[in-house]
């Protein structure tokens, strides 16, 4: 049996993941394609990988309920 309420909390957490990979290496790449190095650009960087980082971390997370929920034990 499958618990769907992990299912359905795995696929909510997928879907914020995918949508931060495609934000965060936007603002990455608006951020170091300024030639200039001041404190917007680096902002810019720094928000972008911390984006991408949170979209894997919670991807992961995703990922592990639906998996969880599908073989989970009743």
């Amino acid at each position: 049996m499958s618990n769907k309420k992990k299912i359905k909390s795995g696929i909510k957490k997928t879907t914020i993941a995918i949508g931060c990979a495609f934000v965060g290496p936007v603002l990455f790449v608006l951020g170091s394609g300024q030639p200039e190095n001041d404190y917007q650009s680096l902002l810019w960087i720094f928000v972008g990988g911390l984006i991408m980082l949170c979209s894997i971390v919670i991807g992961i997370l995703g990922l592990r309920d639906i998996v969880g929920g599908f073989f989970e034990k009743n």
